[in-house]
């Protein structure tokens, strides 16, 4: 029987544990990062996170005032200087600990001994824990535990992810205190190596070893080493290349020769006393799989197509590949910039296509949209996560933390050779965490900014692109236009040369329109050209876009009036990619209209069809486009524009969440306006395509329903886009979506929407590892669905406190509150959700030790599963029970049923808990002594989901 009673939460007992206090975590082992409660803090402007830099890399010790004025200014500071430094430290200790009061010194960042100190130990700071590691493992080096040693010395290593304080100002970071890390970084490598060839176990320090050696090109002991650390993995021939890229480049820029103790690792590998050494597979720090990461499916192939009408930059070209082909001066990372227009992405992709071939596995394109006028940059969390979707990577493979998903993301990368491509960077920021952490891979970045750092840190060799030649203007507009009529009249084509100013986007809008209109002379395309051009300003910077917008004003008048009607419209839509019906829905006409309309821009090239009935804008011509609508249409015409396209992306993903989960209770939906199209999707599987093709898109018009305060679209459309963010695992984009979400409720008053909203983020920041925000939200959650007398609410939320209590080892309260989510199951009469209910009440009285009781309760959930034909819970029931009989000692039993949980998580293609019932069956498998069916299932384990699990038969043993 269910034991009786349950969790109070109104006027009695607390629901949970209060809050400790904030919480922070800092690096400075890398770019300077600091975190608050897990959520990343905005550190502020250059000179304000050195400040914080340099605090930092002295462990704690004081600052004298004057030695950090010096280290920010040099001789030659202001004589503010000492105040500014005072404003910085008040603004760092206000984003660290917020709650301080005007006055309050604070418990981190200290005044005293006539400068400034942070107190922190190793659990908060990633430099001292790399010490405290670093000491660790000596002493266990020292008491003969030398194999653990090296996994504790790696582990140390592995806190390292980049130059130390790599986003603060070069003339900083060349302080006496970084270059003093470096140097210990260098020595921790070069110990830690020493260890791991002396124990056969190279492959943990590979990595630092490999980024040590590229920091240092010259550093001699470090290439040794890594040359016997690569024979030792049993890369012999990589080990023989590391040392001839050595001794070229010893010989190329210093005219020596390697030195003895290269020769002698050179002499070694030839001599095979590299050799790999052969590891226990039992030893507890081993894994028992090295299953390396499968190939995608598809190998990715993104680069754009390459124009035929490929005109000019003959020397760009040219010295682009003789940068790639010089084996001693070839680079990781190539930076194109130069001015808005001028060309970036054309020569990097007809540059990219001339190197693919050197490039086996494949290539990656992204544009960053670093300049996009409706800020849609791309934050490196959301295109990380793109390309290891793109790379094949499993979502369930993929961890929730950033940095963990850049570490993935390089690992993917280690063994291949990708090409990269980086289109439309705004800073360097936002491309580092896409650069490969290994040789091998090739990156190429466009982008308007300098990307000095880029250049400083990384060492990417720039090129800076400037406008067209007028002879390179003149071979555009001849490709372009034909050598006909491009000769039919020399003195017109000079005068649209010298109007253009040798921009290229201008001269291929002007050469599209003369080329549509083959009866109209070059001199009347040159006077409408310079009938314009009094009404525009002259290029006041780099990044100005006054040519184009003279191109784009020409082009635009000459659209017949729904045409123009609809460019200007399209700037509204909340993401440059505009699916046909979206933007019909934007005019309020049917589609069979707008798609005219759409080809009519198409051909005029003030959009382009990237995919069919689907469309991109430039940025440029987007600005355009809305500095026409602002002054062209009214408030009240936009905003019913933007209601529409809003219409047709709730309606359109709401049809497509029904269509993927049927039986998720429904909301109610505002009518359809007038004028709005709905996407016809017809299954399952059209609907699931469609929400991955448009969910940057729906993300975004989550953003804009809340900017211009369409509330009931806005909490919906969070709504709709819910299950698709936790399927993908998109945690941090569902806090953002959400939160939108929260501030439209409350605006509108809308309860019912508060208290699914307060659920949906206590479930993210779960999954976030903020487990008192999650909490937090689901208190709130909780209180609202009582008011409101929703006990179906109530039942769920419950449920999701349980879950996270049992997080946190309080199986008890666990108990509580899903007897509780049970009782109003029943009382709504919801079968499904009773079912639910007992696989769930079963689960937490196991935790309890329970077993006999847990197995009950969890056959009468599958019994029902089966009854409702629900599989999904079935598959559960069956994999809970298998659990169960596991921690009872009937392994024979666990065996059997996960084996029958296996089979329709196969069948339900549910990759995740399909690896995770592997596991538990390699558990079992161990258990009974059949230590071979337990290595299998492993194996099995790691293919699914793309490597080995964090789990090995000593562990497995332990567990049960």
């Amino acid at each position: 029987m269910l034991p009786r009673g349950g969790a109070t939460y109104r006027g009695g007992a607390k629901l949970f544990p209060e809050p400790s206090r904030s919480s922070l975590r800092l690096a400075v082992l890398g770019p300077l990062r600091a975190w608050l409660d897990g959520v990343e803090v905005e550190l502020g402007p250059p000179q304000q996170r050195s400040v914080l830099a340099l605090l930092l890399a002295h462990g704690g010790q004081p600052v004298s005032v004057a030695s950090l004025v010096d280290a920010l200014w040099g001789e030659d500071h202001p004589g503010s200087a000492v105040n500014l430094l005072h404003r910085y430290v008040g603004s760092l200790r206000r984003a660290l600990e917020p709650e301080l009061g005007h006055r309050e010194t604070g418990r981190w960042l200290i005044r005293g001994a006539g400068g400034y100190r942070f107190t922190t130990d190793a659990a908060t700071l990633d430099l001292l824990r790399f010490r405290d590691l670093m000491g660790k493992a000596r002493s266990e080096r020292d008491a003969g535990s030398e194999r653990q040693a090296v996994h504790t010395f790696a582990e140390a290593l592995a806190l390292w992810d980049g130059p130390v304080a790599a986003n603060t100002p070069a003339p900083v970071r060349s302080h006496a205190v970084f270059t003093a890390l470096e140097r210990e970084h260098v020595a921790a490598v070069n110990e830690a190596t020493d260890l791991a060839l002396r124990c056969g176990l190279p492959k943990p320090v590979l990595v630092p070893l490999q980024w040590v050696t590229s920091q240092h090109p010259f550093d001699e002991p470090s290439h040794s080493r890594l040359i016997l650390a690569l024979a030792a993995a049993g890369y012999r021939a990589d080990a023989l290349d590391a040392f001839a890229n050595i001794r070229a480049r010893l010989a190329d820029e210093l005219g020596i020769d390697p030195g003895a103790e290269l020769r002698a690792a050179h002499e070694a590998v030839l001599r095979e006393e590299a050799e790999p050494q052969q590891v226990d597979v039992h030893h507890e720090t081993e894994p028992l799989v090295d299953a390396p990461m499968p190939a995608p499916s598809v190998m990715p192939a993104q680069l754009p197509r390459d124009l035929t009408v490929f005109a000019g930059r003959k020397d760009e070209l040219e010295h682009l590949l003789a940068e790639h082909d010089d084996p001693v001066g070839a680079t990781a990372v190539t930076l194109i910039r130069g001015m808005a227009g001028v060309g970036k992405t054309t020569l990097a992709v007809r540059y990219v296509h001339r190197i693919a071939h050197l490039y086996p596995d494949g290539q990656l394109y992204l544009n960053l949209r670093g300049f996009d006028q409706t800020g849609d940059v791309v934050q490196p969390e959301d295109a990380v996560r793109r390309f290891l979707d793109e790379l094949g990577v499993p979502s369930a493979r993929i961890p929730v933390g950033f940095d963990a998903q850049v570490n993935l993301y390089r690992s993917v990368l280690a063994e291949r050779r990708i090409l990269v491509v980086l289109d439309n960077a705004r800073d360097a920021e936002q491309v580092r965490p896409l650069l490969p952490g290994a040789p091998g891979c090739h990156v190429v970045v466009t982008s308007r900014n300098q990307l000095l750092s880029l250049v400083a840190v990384e060492g990417a060799r720039p090129l800076l692109l400037t406008p067209l030649s007028k002879v390179e203007s003149r071979e555009f507009l001849t490709r372009r236009l034909g050598s006909r009529s491009a000769a039919s009249d020399p003195a017109a084509v000079s005068e649209i040369i010298e109007l253009c100013a040798g921009l290229p986007l201008a001269l291929a809008i002007v050469a599209a329109r003369a080329a549509l209109q083959p009866l109209h002379p070059l001199s009347a395309v040159a006077a409408a050209l310079r009938d314009t051009r009094d009404s525009l300003d002259s290029f006041t910077d780099a990044d100005s876009i006054i040519d184009a917008r003279a191109a784009f004003t020409w082009s635009y008048q000459a659209l017949g009036e729904a045409a123009a009607d609809m460019f200007r419209i399209l700037a509204l839509h909340p993401s440059p990619e505009i699916p046909a019906r979206a933007a019909a829905s934007l005019l309020g006409v049917p589609v069979a209209k707008a798609v005219p309309l759409l080809d009519e821009l198409e051909r005029g090239h003030l959009i382009a069809q990237y995919a069919p009935r689907r469309y991109t804008m430039h940025d440029l011509v987007r600005v355009y486009a809305t500095e026409l609508s602002d002054a062209t249409d009214s408030p009240e015409l936009q905003r019913a524009a933007r209601g529409r396209v809003l219409d047709h992306y709730l309606h359109s993903a709401f049809t497509a969440a029904a269509l993927i989960d049927p039986h998720r209770p429904h909301i109610a939906l505002p009518p359809l306006g007038e004028g709005a199209v709905v996407e016809v999707l017809h299954d399952r599987t059209a609907a699931q395509a469609w929400t991955t093709a448009v969910s940057p898109t729906l993300f975004a018009a989550i953003e804009m329903a809340g900017d211009h305060h369409f509330d009931d679209h806005t909490w919906r459309l969070a709504w709709t886009f819910d299950p698709y963010l936790d399927r993908n695992g998109h945690w941090h984009q569902k806090v953002i979506a959400q939160e939108a979400a929260l501030a439209a409720t409350a605006r509108a008053g809308e309860a019912q929407g508060r208290a699914y909203v307060h659920r949906s983020l206590g479930y993210a920041h779960k999954h976030l590892g903020n487990l008192v925000r999650a909490a937090g939200q689901f208190r709130s959650a909780l209180e609202l669905y009582v008011d409101l007398g929703d006990l179906r609410g109530e039942g769920r939320t419950h449920q999701n406190i349980a879950d996270l209590c049992s997080k946190q080892n309080m199986y008890q309260q666990a108990l509580e509150h899903e007897v509780r989510s049970h009782e109003i199951s029943r009382l709504l009469g919801d079968k499904l959700m009773e079912a639910d209910c007992l696989n769930n009440v079963g689960c937490a009285h196991s935790d309890l030790g329970d077993h006999d009781q847990a197995i009950d309760l969890c056959e009468q959930a599958l019994v029902r599963s089966r009854e409702l034909g629900n599989r999904p819970l079935e598959a559960a029931a069956q994999d809970s029970l298998g659990k169960i009989h596991h921690r009872a000692g009937r392994h024979g039993m666990a065996v059997s049923y996960f084996k029958q949980s296996l089979e329709m998580h196969r069948d339900l293609q549910d990759l995740y808990n399909e690896a995770v019932t592997l596991r538990n069956l390699a558990a079992a498998h161990l258990a009974q002594g059949d230590k071979r069916a337990a290595e299998e299932c492993t194996r099995l384990a790691a293919a699914v989901l793309g490597q080995p699990l964090p789990f090995t038969l000593s562990t497995a043993a332990s567990a049960s």
